[in-house]
């Protein structure tokens, strides 16, 4: 009988155990959640890409020099020239189908470059990609994903080989919910 009795005083201090950190998780989960619930959350109209100067964890990804034209890929069919045709870039985009890091080389080239190609590499970044346009027969606008809510933007100065613009982008507002 005192056996059966010391046993049944055990398992009601067990259940009752249990039933104390049912209660806390419960308590403490709840709480998460209304913490999550009381964030505020930003009108639509209110939400924008934040520019801040550039990270130089980021900025050290970022590799600018010269080679000679024959170290280059030199695929026509993928060169896109500059709004006058003078000068093109050519893009070799990183393969995204395989497991990063993902580094992506852009060529530049054409007139008043010296017989030499600029190459701009950018290592491991996002699978957001680069992506570069040209805004006149001299400067390249050039956008680069780091992840998924931050980008570097530059704009190059290829005659000089000077960035005139350099800034990275901070995009967390636009995956927020807003109201």
């Amino acid at each position: 009988m005192i056996i059966s009795d010391i046993r049944s005083l055990l398992n009601s201090v067990r259940h009752c155990r249990i039933a104390a950190a049912v209660i806390v998780a419960t308590t403490a989960f709840a709480g998460y959640v209304h913490g999550q619930q009381a964030e505020p959350t930003l009108a639509c109209e209110d939400q924008e890409v934040h520019y801040s100067s550039p990270d130089p964890a980021f900025d050290q990804r970022i590799k600018l020099s010269e080679t000679k034209p024959l170290t280059a890929p030199t695929d026509s069919a993928d060169k896109e020239k500059s709004p006058q045709g003078t000068r093109y870039l050519l893009l070799r985009s990183a393969d995204l189908g395989k497991p990063g890091p993902w580094t992506t080389t852009l060529f530049i080239g054409g007139v008043g470059l010296k017989e030499k190609l600029l190459e701009l590499s950018f290592v491991d970044h996002g699978s957001g990609g680069v992506h570069a346009q040209w805004l006149n027969e001299k400067l390249l606008f050039i956008e680069v994903w780091w992840g998924r809510i931050a980008s570097t933007d530059l704009i190059l100065d290829v005659t000089s080989r000077r960035f005139l613009y350099k800034e990275d982008a901070q995009y967390g507002d636009l995956v927020q919910p807003c109201h």
